[in-house]
């Protein structure tokens, strides 16, 4: 309907300069000017929060571990 707002969609994009390989829990390489997308509207209702909490800028948040984000290099 005119005047309305559309729903929200929910998809980003954000460029990496560095990022980390992780399997099986471990840093196995390094991916240099990534880019990380996804959609935060399916990805917030899976994510689960680690019991760590570290400063990031202004924020004390703990480790986020987020599933099917995409990751390019």
């Amino acid at each position: 309907m005119l005047g309305e707002d559309p729903e929200p969609a929910g998809d980003f994009a954000v460029s990496l300069e560095l990022a980390f390989r992780i399997e099986n829990g471990e840093i196995v390489g390094r991916v240099k000017d990534g880019t990380l997308a996804g959609n935060v509207l399916a990805l917030l209702p899976q994510a689960t929060l680690g019991s760590d909490r570290q400063w990031v800028g202004h924020v004390h948040t703990p480790a986020w571990h987020l599933a099917d984000v995409s990751l390019n290099g």
